[in-house]
């Protein structure tokens, strides 16, 4: 669970007419915390009176926290872990309440939804980016059933960019350099083209780095950074009760990925396959061999163990990891007496996705992988939101299609072992929702709410395998000699959520409330099978989730607390493992596990005197295998859960002191976390006598990470800060995998201390 202090002053997003965020002594001269309003049920509430787990941030805590990017967010809201996918640059996995998925495959759908101005976007790819002119962003902790665009298991991510202003010119600067040759510059200008009907909001981003780690081999820094993104958004308001929003979004990230270090190298085990007596074929250890038989012996695996930021990759390779991200969404809203309809409409491309891991950081050909691909996605949403006779309700249809091309290549032992798994897969969903909350009793409320799912998805698969000596062939099973390789795969899925909820309000400052929620992920294809049971497509995920919370406000509300405690219970638990068919690795996905998992969350935000802001946040999370069993019938359930730090604590103080002519705002914040097993592959291959360490070299120790910023704001638009992230220079990695054949284990560490300066000017 996630510990916090929420550091900073909350307030209306209505109320933000600013380019830039305001300072946080621009709020009233009252230590009482504000009205937050958020839009979790689809319509604006005040925070304190949604029956719900829900976590706010507005573009001023996110600054003051050194909060830059989406990956960071895990720093500030409750039981949510985001890490990079396994050695890639561009992508994220995201974890929520114990829901993970583990891979970034175009056949598998996340279990934490991510949106962007109410635009479900499907893959995460250009996903973490810096918070560049956003408004504000909301974290909805548990099942999203009934209301949201897909159906998640885990939770939903809002992010809500800023929308042009009507009624006058604005815009901003902002520039910063820090460690490791960090520059980042960006924009914003809001440009009136027609006073209270029109206008345009453009926003530019550039960001460059050399990265944190080197390859001594290649002369590459890796880690290093060159993104870009521009924002166009137009805002066209005829009418108060009509508008028409507009956006086109371009993203190019272009960077190197981040080192992979070795952490762990098993000693070579071998077995007598020819019944001479006398073993002879290596079943464990073979990447020490390949090191010692490419080096001929004067080399060692030894030699590359354990330095996390300092690789010796294999010779002329490239550690690219590029994406081009493009996005175009329309927003038509018009206001009855009733309520509001709402029709929203998106596509969004991914393309020149490539991305290339040297994943044992040596100079021989022990495992590495390339990945390429294509997403194409398009989604219409048709959204209904009002109140009659006293029922607040909301209501709609949501359909969606993707396209995705997708290769991984692969090559281990020195070329013994090369796949080259490449496939078309194609999905559509549609959903369709409706939600009510109608007062049984003046502070009694019961909500109710429906929705269902329907899933469609096909695989076209061209899966090879081979050795450098013979070649590659036909992997697909069922395929003629000498046909086509290809073959196609589909199924169908649906499902029927709901959520029941009672809130009840003791008085002005107490909420109390209970829902049952349940929430489903759809199934799908597995791209990376070859044979007939790991080409099996994986059936829905299915969650049924029990809350109750509390929200509270105390000490003339200068005192904001939000408690939630949960159970939920997780049915054919989509997992992803690591599998050797015929002699080589394969990713398989499949329903082989049933889980429960108790948690709770509280937040707490304390104003003692009008310019200190303290926060706590605190997550718990409590995972356990019912049962858990593998495509091979080992039983798996006593296995750690990969990606879950089972405690998070995170602490922050933000405090503004005013001069005659400029603020001066201080702010540290401090994120905990327990310890955290970070893959999700099986190591009982390894030999007995080293499981443990490999366990060991796998798992990320317990580790708090201190960010702080100082910043002048002159209050004629100047600002000054400097800044600090991980500023007492912890070593850590997120994310890792054990390859028991070749008996290693690697992981991928994240970058030392950052610091750095910033100016900003906004008019």
């Amino acid at each position: 669970m996630l510990l916090m202090l929420a550091a900073a002053v909350p307030r209306p997003a209505a109320a933000d007419t600013t380019t830039d965020p305001a300072p946080l002594s621009s709020a009233a001269g009252t230590a009482r915390a504000e009205d937050i309003f958020v839009t979790a049920r689809k319509v604006e509430e005040k925070l304190q009176d949604v029956p719900l787990a829900v976590t706010h941030r507005d573009a001023d805590q996110l600054r003051d926290a050194v909060l830059t990017e989406v990956e960071d967010l895990q720093r500030t809201a409750p039981s949510l872990y985001i890490r990079p996918a396994s050695g890639q640059g561009t992508a994220l996995v995201l974890q929520m309440r114990g829901q993970t998925q583990f891979d970034t495959l175009g056949t598998l759908d996340p279990s934490v939804a991510v949106y962007q101005d109410q635009l479900y976007l499907a893959r995460p790819f250009g996903t973490n980016l810096s918070f560049v002119d956003v408004e504000q962003v909301q974290v909805l902790r548990g099942p999203q059933g009934t209301l949201f665009g897909r159906n998640t298991t885990g939770g939903a991510i809002l992010l809500n960019t800023r929308d042009p202003e009507l009624n006058g010119w604005s815009g901003s600067l902002r520039s910063s350099v820090g460690s490791d040759e960090t520059f980042g510059t960006s924009g914003v200008l809001n440009l009136p083209l027609l006073r209270d009907t029109w206008a345009l909001r453009v926003v530019g981003q550039r960001t460059r780095s050399d990265g944190y780690a080197v390859d001594t081999i290649n002369s590459q820094a890796l880690g290093d950074k060159d993104d870009t993104l521009l924002r166009i958004k137009s805002l066209w308001q005829p009418h108060r009760a009509f508008s028409l929003l507009l956006t086109h979004e371009h993203i190019d990230i272009d960077r190197l990925n981040g080192p992979a270090e070795l952490a762990f190298a098993a000693q070579p085990r071998f077995v007598d396959a020819d019944g001479d007596g006398t073993p002879e074929t290596p079943i464990d250890g073979i990447g020490r061999l390949v090191v010692a038989n490419a080096s001929q012996g004067m080399d060692s695996i030894d030699n590359y163990l354990g330095d996390p930021y300092r690789a010796q990759n294999n010779p002329g390779l490239d550690l690219a990891s590029t994406a081009r991200v493009r996005l175009w969404s329309a927003t038509a809203s018009l206001d009855r007496d009733w309520g509001r309809i709402q029709i929203i409409l998106g596509r969004r491309d991914a393309d020149d996705i490539a991305n290339t891991v040297d994943f044992d950081s040596t100079p021989y050909p022990v495992i590495g992988t390339t990945f390429e691909a294509d997403y194409r996605q398009h989604s219409a949403e048709l959204q209904l939101t009002g109140e009659l006779v006293r029922l607040q309700w909301a209501a709609g249809v949501h359909a969606f299609d993707e396209e995705a091309v997708e290769a991984t290549g692969g090559q281990a032992a020195g070329g013994g072992n090369i796949t080259d798994f490449a496939g078309d897969a194609e999905a559509d969903s549609v959903g369709i929702y409706a939600q009510g909350s109608y007062p049984l009793r003046p502070a009694l409320n019961l909500t109710l709410g429906l929705r269902h799912s329907a899933d469609r998805k096909s695989l076209v698969s061209r899966n090879r395998v081979g050795t450098a000596q013979t070649g590659l062939r036909c992997a697909v099973p069922g395929v003629l000699e000498g046909a086509p390789c290809e073959r196609r795969f589909s199924n169908q899925s649906n499902r029927l959520n709901y959520l029941v909820g009672l809130d009840y309000r003791l008085d002005d400052d107490w909420l109390i409330y209970s829902t049952l929620t349940t929430g489903y992920r759809s199934g799908g294809q597995n791209l990376r099978g070859l044979s007939e049971a790991t080409y099996q497509p994986f059936e829905p995920e299915d969650v049924t989730q029990l809350e109750v919370g509390a929200k509270a406000e105390f000490l003339d509300r200068r005192l904001r607390a939000n408690l939630a405690l949960y159970r939920s219970e997780g049915k054919d638990v989509q997992r992803s493992i690591l599998l050797r068919v015929n002699g080589f690795t394969s990713t398989y996905t499949g329903n082989i596990a049933e889980v429960l998992i108790h948690g709770g969350e509280l937040e707490l935000d304390y104003r003692p005197w009008p310019n200190l802001a303290l926060g706590a946040v605190v997550g718990i999370v409590r995972p356990e295998y019912e049962s858990y069993v593998d495509l091979n019938g080992i039983d798996r359930s006593d296995e750690e859960f990969a990606g879950i730090p089972e405690t998070q604590v995170a602490l922050s103080a933000a405090h503004t002191q005013p001069f005659a002519r400029l603020d001066w705002r201080n702010s540290l914040n401090w994120s905990w976390q327990d310890r955290v097993y970070n893959s999700q592959a099986n190591i009982r291959d390894f030999a007995p006598n080293e499981q443990a360490a490999a366990e060991r070299a796998l798992t990320q120790s317990a580790l708090g990470l201190l960010n702080a910023r100082s910043a002048l704001d002159f209050r004629n638009g100047f600002e000054l800060a400097v800044w600090g992230r991980n500023l007492t220079d912890e070593i850590y990695a997120t994310g890792g995998l054990g390859f028991n054949g070749l008996g290693i284990a690697v992981r991928f560490p994240q970058p030392d201390r950052q610091v750095g300066v910033e100016v900003g000017y906004r008019f």
